[in-house]
């Protein structure tokens, strides 16, 4: 049976604002890398709703990263521009804290493989009082994708596709960027990749996370290759949004 397609735009709205940053600088552009590590359980910032095993056209779903308060080790580090994007990735590390939501809808295939189409929303987090010191932001990349997938494992679905950045969706210091690349990623069950006694995505009968990476997922923090690369150019630079 279908789902109800969530949208969250009006989330985002509500959480980040849109408001266009003032005192716009110089253009920036480069290349960009992202790691993408979502659920469906806990204290999240989108909403949510599980991809099923048993796949069917105009099924939807909508996966969401914890707070930027809350822990969250493969986004901890998860945005990277090359050059540094002014005031964003520009510190000591060279790359930028972010949480993401991601929804989307199936628009052909069965549960082995077949075609989605989505939208990443990737959430600057900036310092705050909080017990990690990191609050969300009112900068905001908007990422529409469109992918093909496919079972390999009952525990995998794996996804490989396009991407094009909203420059009018995008918001705080991001607005206005413009690019895009590949993503590659999967739905999995997070809990029985961490532990084989738990059960897999089949016996749940749903994928309970999606991450978007390269490599090997049982690599830890930082060891991961960045699931989204592409290039970027934004015509309006400005500051960073509180």
């Amino acid at each position: 049976m279908r789902k109800l397609y969530l949208v969250l735009a009006g989330a985002l709205a509500l959480a980040l604002g849109a408001a266009a940053p003032a005192g716009a600088q110089s253009a920036a552009s480069g290349r960009v890398e992202m790691t993408v590590h979502t659920h469906s359980s806990g204290v999240l910032l989108f909403g949510i709703d599980r991809l099923p095993f048993d796949i069917t056209p105009g099924e939807t779903f909508a996966y969401s990263s914890r707070l930027c308060s809350g822990n969250a080790p493969y986004n901890d580090l998860g945005l990277n521009f090359l050059p540094d994007y002014p005031g964003v990735d520009d510190d000591g590390d060279g790359k930028a804290a972010v949480r993401h939501g991601i929804q989307g809808l199936v628009l052909t295939g069965n549960r082995d493989n077949g075609r989605i189409r989505g939208t990443l929303t990737t959430v600057l987090c900036r310092p705050g009082d909080s017990p990690n010191g990191q609050v969300e932001s009112a900068n905001a990349i908007v990422s529409h994708f469109d992918a093909s997938y496919q079972r390999t494992s009952p525990n995998d679905l794996y996804i490989r596709g396009g991407f094009r950045f909203s420059p009018t969706e995008s918001t705080g210091t991001f607005r206005d960027i413009q690019g895009g690349g590949t993503i590659d990623g999967r739905f999995t069950c997070l809990s029985h990749l961490n532990n084989p006694a738990n059960p897999s995505c089949q016996q749940q009968g749903e994928y309970t996370d999606f991450v978007g990476h390269r490599g090997d997922p049982r690599l830890g923090p930082g060891l991961l290759q960045p699931g989204i690369l592409g290039s970027f150019y934004d015509p309006t630079v400005g500051p960073v949004a509180g």
